[in-house]
């Protein structure tokens, strides 16, 4: 486990910075799918408990 671990990290720290850019636009385009999404479900939740 420990060795897996030291593996990635090393595999993290020979990244070009190009890979480094683009794990972090994934990065933040996961967190603002998350925003996104979380701000639904609390329309979706708000409009369901004006109905009722």
């Amino acid at each position: 486990m420990i060795l897996y671990l030291l593996k990635r990290n090393k595999v993290i720290f020979s990244m070009t910075a190009e890979e480094k850019e683009e794990l972090e636009t994934r990065k933040k385009r996961l967190l603002y799918l998350l925003v996104l999404i979380f701000i639904f479900a609390v329309f979706l939740f708000n409009s369901v408990i004006v109905r009722f």
